[in-house]
């Protein structure tokens, strides 16, 4: 996983930025929600100024530290380690190889499928005693499918 740190003062603190605003200005944000398109999202509604001004609720923070995941990378790759593996090249299992080292156990669990698809079973099995048990699982069901 990428893990974007931030470290912002409260003096650099706009509105946006705490409020789930971020690019959407403090008017537009007030007719979005009195239109109603907030919906079921009832909790967009009330207290509105202090998510427009979240000073008011945090007015004893100093400073704040966002920490915010790329989205959609764990996605990507596992679907990038399907292309892959359907190429049925093996010049592509240096990649797929690398991928069972990768921090997110869903990327290591498609890199086992990938792998086995490209006739690398002997990496795949490596991946037995991995500390994802979903990892571990999906190594079991790929060396030894269940018989139906």
């Amino acid at each position: 996983m990428n893990w974007h740190f931030k470290y912002i003062s409260t003096e650099e603190v706009y509105p946006e930025e705490l409020s789930g605003t971020r690019g959407i200005a403090n008017e537009a944000w007030w007719d979005w929600i009195t239109d109603g398109h907030h919906a079921t999202m009832g909790q967009l509604a009330r207290a509105i100024e202090v998510r427009q001004e979240p000073t008011r609720r945090l007015a004893w923070v100093k400073s704040v530290m966002v920490l915010v995941e790329r989205s959609g990378r764990d996605r990507m790759a596992r679907n990038a380690l399907i292309v892959l593996a359907n190429t049925q090249d093996p010049t592509y299992l240096p990649l797929i190889q690398r991928a069972t080292q990768d921090i997110n156990p869903l990327i290591r669990a498609s890199a086992v499928h990938a792998l086995i698809k490209l006739g690398d079973e002997a990496t795949a099995a490596t991946l037995r005693h991995d500390s994802s048990p979903m990892v571990q699982h999906e190594v079991l069901n790929a060396l030894h499918p269940p018989c139906i």
